[in-house]
Order: C-alpha cells, then structure tokens, then sequence
C-alpha cells in the first residue's frame, strides 16, 4: 500500500481516504478525497461570491468632497448634505446616504457624502448630479463654499510703508519721464507723409 503525505494529511492510494493527525486515534478520522473537494469548492466558492459582492458594493459607493466655510454650522450642513442624497432619484436608500466630517483644513471644514449609485454605469452622471444639487441647496442654504486664504501679518509696517512709497515714486517718475519722452519723440517717416 503506498501512501502520500501532503501538508499534514495521509491519502492512501488503494482506499482513496484521508487521515489526519490531528490527535485521535487514525481510525477515528476519515474523509474521503471527494469530501475534501467538496470542502474546498464550498470554501472556494465562498470566497470568490464575497470578493464579486464587495468588488460590486465598493464599485456602487460614489463620494463627494465638499470644503465649507468655517463660520458654516457643520450639524446643518450634515442636515443639507443628507436632504441632497434623500431627493436624488439616482441613488439607492440603501445602504442609507452618509456625511462624514473629515477634516478641519486650512481653509474650510471638510465633509464627504457618500451614497450607492443605482446603476454603476452612471456613476459619473450621478456624481455629476449630486455636485450640482450639493451647490444650488449650500447657495440656498447660505452655506459659504470657502476660497483658500492666508493671512499675511507684517512685523514692520513702517519698512512696508517705505518701500511702497518708492515703488509708488519710481513708477511715477517712470510715468513722467515716458510722456516727456512721447513728447519730443521725433515724427516717424510714415506719420509725416499722412499729414502732407
């Protein structure tokens, strides 16, 4: 009788069973080879049918960024965010929309919407659609869709000043001294001709 060990596991080719060591006595534990293929084919198909649905669910989940203004009450932006999602027809009530707050940015409070398409092929015209609702809702709202600002402070405003104020002369000696120069410019050919 010839026997094959794999990974842990004795197959024995003239009784085409299965012993494991798994501790008991080796008459206590046979499986046959179709068992263990039937095993791994459940296991396989199991995998392969979660990886199709969540490849399927994550490829519907469309998100919108959005940056509001700091002066911008996040509670009623949510609530702005959340209505948006509710009245476009393009999406699916489930999974439910969600807003998430992401981030206090430099220049604005960070939220995502996120919501399921309810055709994949449409996920550009969806988001499309909800970008252009989350601005018409935000501009009735009130809600302030910030630019990016800095401030500037300056330690020596007197130093500011000075160099303004030469800038401010140069250009207006500049200025002067270009309509002097217009002045007593000599006539070119061309322009002679005409006035004869």
């Amino acid at each position: 009788m010839s026997a094959i060990l794999l990974a842990g596991l004795e197959a024995s080719a003239t009784s085409q069973e299965v012993r494991a060591p798994l501790g008991f006595d080796a008459g206590d534990f046979h499986v046959t080879f179709a068992g263990i293929l039937l095993v791994v084919s459940v296991l396989f198909a199991a995998l392969l049918l979660t990886y199709v649905i969540r490849r399927w669910y994550l490829a519907r989940i469309i998100t919108i960024n959005v940056g509001v203004s700091y002066r911008s009450d996040p509670e009623h932006v949510r609530d702005v965010l959340l209505r948006v999602a509710e009245e476009c027809p393009l999406i699916l009530r489930q999974p439910a929309p969600m807003v998430v707050f992401e981030d206090f940015a430099s220049s604005s409070l960070d939220f995502s919407l996120r919501v399921a398409a309810g055709d994949i092929t449409k996920r550009l015209l969806v988001a499309t659609d909800l970008r252009m609702r989350i601005f018409k809702a935000f501009r009735a709202a009130g809600i302030e869709l910030p630019f990016p600002q800095h401030d500037v402070h300056l330690r020596d405003l007197d130093a500011v000043r000075a160099v303004i104020a030469r800038i401010a002369a140069e250009k207006a000696a500049q200025s002067g001294a270009g309509e002097q120069a217009e002045d007593h410019r000599p006539e070119r050919p061309e322009m002679r001709r005409s006035r004869l």
